[in-house]
């Protein structure tokens, strides 16, 4: 009977031991299921950050090309100011040597005139 007895006992600190094996690996369990929710809700807020992140590149390279097509529009610009103000200096001088050649032409004139009344008059 004896045997009997301690193999009972032995059974029943088994039973307890595998109870208590239970407990724990429930209390794990639920400890693991917890952690598993706050990494995946932390991965979720990675997720939403990193997005932010891109979308706040994006604006800031769209805004960079935009600056760089003003300025790049700003120099042509300014380039074809200095190019028609080039093209008025030429077409004044232009001006300039006309009117002189008229006044040349004139005088040239009068002078002819003035040879021709007194060629007459001769």
């Amino acid at each position: 009977m004896r045997e009997k007895e301690i193999i009972e006992k032995e059974n029943i600190q088994l039973q307890e031991r595998l109870e208590l094996l239970k407990q724990e690996y429930e209390g794990k369990n639920k400890e693991l299921i917890k952690i598993n929710s706050e990494i995946q809700w932390k991965e979720e807020q990675i997720e939403e950050d990193k997005n932010k992140l891109m979308h706040s590149n994006n604006s800031i390279l769209e805004k960079r090309n935009k600056l760089n097509n003003y300025s790049s529009f700003e120099e042509n610009i300014l380039g074809r100011i200095r190019q028609l103000e080039k093209e008025i200096k030429i077409k004044e001088d232009l001006i300039i040597e006309t009117k002189s050649l008229i006044e040349e032409i004139k005088g040239q004139e009068s002078l002819k005139q003035e040879e021709i009344i007194n060629s007459n008059k001769i």
